[in-house]
């Protein structure tokens, strides 16, 4: 029977819930994510036997189309890999011990990864090329357990507890498994599918999918533009004439450096020591390398601070797109992501700029965040438009160098904030891109839009509220309201001496 196709008009997203467990459970389901990296493994011997049993008949050469036909069938299919599982489970027994979507889901994950080989070889996949499918080491990767399918192997009826049911132990009876979740969400009973996960060395995670409609499509009056930029995360502008600087991760440097001094130490720890496991009856021993004790210890800090920042970037990008379209019904942005090229000021500088830029990957949450919500993202061309005079649109020979953060135009004088000209082409740019289409009634002109208060959006993993300065907290549940404010001469609370006559502030 055919795979039904995905609804367009249902939206699918997951939530992440850490799991209380002790050494016991932690034991069993580390014993299930090692059966099926077995599982993982022998399933590459069976496809590329059958790979080599197609080589030998086309070189002999033997003509079977229905042999032939079978072989290609268990290859390169998802029904042909799920089929072989069976197979096995009849010649392994240990196998029952496991719960059948488990065991289903790791041959679908094979025929997912030999597809995705196949297009990037062909050249019908963007991007870098995807190599052959290799053996998985347990102890450097945990297998996690998928159960694909709604209340089969896993329940979450009683809340605040989740029920993994397992295979069948040698006298056919059912293992499961119960333990408790931490803050589970309310709507926990209406997931879809469960899998669980292992963070570094002892968190254990249920991976929860929910499906939801999405939002139908509504005029887009509100719309903003981003300026992606190095300085700052971005700098945005609306068509009611609100700017505001989205500031970078804070305290991203110093866990970078920490990070490195932590490497560098264990680069020079021995890597691998001989251990005397067993002493068997006959004399004989059973060794392995491992790494040293010293090793072993900054590595499961350093997965630690790893698994830390890469959490706080996901939670940076989701707050602020989600922040954005709470907001806004069109959200644009450049297509600026930082080259892979010496920037001038140095190694360590060019190493930072690879390696904590997130533009890139911020495009695609923010598509995402736009299906879900009903909302619209555009990522737009953004050459020229720091260079060029919003008012008169003369362009500057040459470019601007980045370290010139304000300039006068030479042609009409007017004088520019370098990201706020840059966000005032952005968004004509964006404006015309949506008078483009026939379905956008009533959008602004296409002139420059007169800024009416300016402010910063910083973000803090813990929610924090108290943004000083009049600032506005990008992962606050509320943003801060305009003010109107008459000003005199002199600066504005905040520093800044070139902001007009109102100004965004905390509320």
């Amino acid at each position: 029977m055919p795979f039904k196709k995905a609804d367009p008009n249902i939206v699918q997203f997951a939530r992440k819930v850490r799991l209380d467990m002790d050494a016991n459970a932690a034991g069993r389901l580390d014993g299930q994510s090692k059966i099926c990296n077995w599982l993982w493994n022998r399933l590459k011997d069976q496809v590329e036997a059958r790979l080599t049993e197609l080589f030998l008949m086309k070189w002999l050469p033997i003509d079977d189309e229905a042999t032939t036909k079978k072989l290609l069938s268990e290859v390169y299919s998802e029904i042909g890999l799920r089929n072989l599982v069976p197979v096995l489970k009849d010649r392994h027994p240990f196998l029952r011990c496991v719960h059948s979507s488990p065991l289903k889901n790791v041959a679908l994950r094979m025929a997912k990864a030999i597809t995705a080989h196949r297009k990037s070889k062909n050249g019908e996949r963007a991007g870098p090329d995807v190599g052959w499918i290799k053996y998985k080491a347990w102890a450097k990767q945990w297998m996690s357990l998928e159960y694909d399918e709604p209340n089969k192997g896993w329940d979450v009826s009683e809340f605040g507890w989740l029920k993994l049911s397992f295979g069948t132990d040698c006298d056919g009876k059912r293992l499961s498994l119960k333990v408790r979740m931490i803050k589970p969400p309310k709507h926990i009973t209406q997931a879809h599918t469960c899998r669980i996960v292992r963070e570094g060395k002892d968190r254990y995670y249920a991976a929860f999918t929910f499906k939801k409609q999405k939002k139908a499509e509504r005029p887009l009056p509100r719309v903003a533009y981003i300026d992606p930029n190095l300085k700052n995360f971005g700098y945005a502008l609306d068509t009611e004439g609100k700017a505001f600087e989205i500031q970078n991760l804070q305290k991203l440097p110093e866990v970078e450096r920490t990070l490195d001094s932590l490497r560098a130490k264990r680069d020079r720890c021995q890597r691998k020591s001989l251990w005397v496991d067993h002493v068997h009856a006959d004399g004989t021993r059973s060794t392995h390398w491992r790494p040293s004790r010293k090793w072993t210890k900054l590595d499961r800090v350093i997965t630690r601070l790893e698994i830390k920042v890469r959490e706080q970037r996901k939670h940076f990008q989701y707050s602020l797109a989600n922040q954005l379209f709470r907001h806004y019904d069109v959200v644009g942005i450049g297509d600026y992501v930082p080259e892979n090229t010496d920037h001038g000021k140095g190694r360590k500088y060019n190493r930072a700029v690879r390696n904590r830029s997130m533009h890139g990957s911020f495009k695609d949450v923010l598509k995402w965040m736009a299906t879900r919500s009903g909302k619209r993202a555009v990522v737009l061309d953004e050459t020229g438009t720091t260079r060029i005079c919003h008012v008169c649109n003369h362009v500057v020979e040459g470019g601007i160098h980045p370290s010139i953060r304000e300039w006068n135009c030479p042609q009409c004088g007017t004088h520019h904030v370098r990201d706020e000209n840059a966000s005032q082409n952005g968004l004509r740019r964006l404006l015309e891109f949506l008078r483009a289409g026939a379905d956008i009634p009533k959008l602004p002109c296409l002139g420059p839009v007169q800024i009416i208060g300016r402010c910063d959006w910083r973000f803090h993993p813990q929610g924090w509220q108290g943004t000083p300065n009049g600032g506005a907290n990008v992962n606050s549940m509320r943003l801060p309201e305009y003010r109107q404010r008459c000003v005199g001469r002199g600066s504005l609370p905040g520093g800044d001496s070139r902001a007009p006559e109102t100004m965004r502030r905390f509320a």
